[in-house]
């Protein structure tokens, strides 16, 4: 079983964020001089500094997870209260985010009409249901800003790669991209729109590996690569190179658990989100130094949960489009056929069964009317679960799979495997109620008419609560769960 998603994203940020890197890092990057080591509230230290820099850069911690995202709608809401307070005006800014311009005008156009279908359908294999939290939060906020005056325009510099270059290059030719080509090729996109936009405020949000200022070895980020062919720039040190310290600022992001400060000159604030200068040796951390200031936050990582594991109708009949086109490309079968094991693997999620030709799995979607939520419920699929489990329980895609479902971080331990008794009689039980929970908060944005009055009904019911926005019910699941804030 082959399942592929964007949770080797997601990780490898995490991983990126505790262990890069063997640099040498600058250590005259600027940092506003301050009588006390730190800065509380960040995200308004963030919003203020847009005000003073050409470019302010904030690290995206876990791709498509969360709390990254909610980071990045704190800043805009920070942005929006100084716009207010200080009156300000013509403030247009500029948001940099990690797509291409065509992932990018998908998303303006659904800002502009609500509709979701185009994005799903060019993104659907790696989009989670916290990447739909965030366009429906980014869409508010935009709106927002609007009523102060600011126009907030959404680019994505990123080269636009067809699937040919994808799914049928070496992977060596891939990272060697990576290493020599990427970032330069969004630098020049953002110059060029400095140079057309001179007046433009412009917030960059990418992983925080990009954020760094100086040459460093990426192999983290390949896996083809000998050392020696590794080494190469990020973003910022282009940014950097070419508009100065003094008008490039970067913030790192960092999750460190509070008692990482005990016996420190921070141990006061602790328990707080707080910002340290690139420059402090508090964290010991090489990485640290990379950047000009890093956020650091206490909270637990997350995974974020794929689209494609919904029980929907429409998940169904996007996976036929996608064989489809699949076909139609005619991809070489020697290329590891991803794009065909993550519609055959969605597929046998939602339906139970697998089917080999296209034609087959079409006359079984002419057939079948069955709402797929009600699966969700069905003895069947707990076997199927947990026979996945046990036909390779070293498999961390499938481990990852069941957490993208809702199960808690403790299935990504290959060393545990539980009994059949155990897996029946407690674990299931236990977590179908969260599968069913995400379940019903995904057709809520992507179902059919009767799929979100059934995610409505049994949200309502569950919860006690009647929101209309998908959004706040995904919320309220991060509370309870992970103790998440989202003030």
């Amino acid at each position: 079983m082959t399942i592929r998603n964007n949770y080797h994203f997601c990780f490898s940020s995490i991983i990126i964020a505790t262990i890069i890197l063997t640099c040498s890092c600058r250590k005259d990057a600027p940092a506003q001089s301050l009588q006390q080591p730190y800065v509380k509230n960040p995200y308004h230290f963030v919003a203020d500094e847009l005000s003073k820099r050409r470019i302010v850069m904030l690290g995206d911690f876990q791709h498509s997870c969360i709390l990254p995202y909610h980071s990045l709608i704190t800043v805009l809401k920070e942005w929006k209260s100084k716009l207010q307070s200080e009156k300000l005006i013509n403030q247009n800014l500029a948001l940099v985010v990690e797509k291409n311009s065509k992932e990018v005008a998908l998303i303006q156009k659904y800002f502009e009409t609500g509709n979701l279908d185009p994005v799903l359908d060019y993104n659907y294999s790696v989009l989670s249901l916290e990447d739909l939290y965030f366009l429906d939060k980014l869409k508010e906020i935009r709106k927002e800003l609007l009523t102060v005056g600011c126009n907030l325009k959404l680019f994505g510099f990123e080269d636009t790669l067809d699937a040919d270059f994808i799914f049928t290059r070496r992977d060596r030719e891939r990272d060697l991209r990576f290493v020599q080509k990427r970032d330069s090729l969004v630098f020049e996109g953002i110059k060029e729109y400095i140079v057309k936009n001179p007046n433009d405020r412009i917030l960059v949000f990418y992983g925080n590996g990009h954020l760094i200022g100086q040459r460093v070895n990426k192999m983290f980020g390949t896996t083809t690569l000998k050392e020696n062919e590794s080494y190469g720039y990020f973003l910022a040190y282009y940014l950097k190179d070419l508009y100065g310290n003094n008008s490039v600022i970067t913030f790192n992001q960092i999750l460190l658990r509070p008692s990482f400060f005990d016996s420190t000159k921070f141990e006061g604030i602790k328990n707080e989100q707080f910002a340290i200068q690139g420059s402090d040796s508090t964290l010991k951390t090489p990485y640290a130094r990379c950047y000009d200031w890093n956020i650091i936050r206490h909270e637990v990582p997350s995974f974020s949960h794929p689209y494609g594991y919904i029980f929907s109708r429409t998940n169904l009949d996007r996976n036929l489009q996608r064989w489809i086109k699949y076909e139609e490309k005619n991809y070489n079968k020697n290329d590891d056929n991803i794009i065909q094991n993550n519609i055959s693997e969605s597929i046998k999620l939602i339906t139970g069964k697998r089917f080999t030709f296209k034609g087959e799995y079409k006359q079984f979607l002419d057939k079948n009317n069955e709402l797929c939520f009600l699966r969700l419920s069905t003895e069947q699929l707990s076997k199927d679960v947990y026979g996945m489990l046990t036909g390779a329980p070293k498999s961390m895609e499938i481990r990852l799979m069941l957490a993208g479902m809702g199960f808690g971080p403790r299935v990504t331990d290959t060393s545990l495997l539980p009994s059949k008794d155990g897996w029946t009689d407690h674990i299931w039980p236990e977590v179908i109620t969260h599968i069913k929970y995400l379940n019903a908060v995904g057709l809520m944005w992507i179902g059919t008419n009767t799929e979100k009055q059934v995610a409505k009904k049994f949200l309502r019911e569950l919860t006690l609560q009647n929101f209309d926005e998908p959004s706040t019910y995904l919320e309220m699941w991060y509370k309870r769960m992970n103790n998440y804030s989202f003030e």
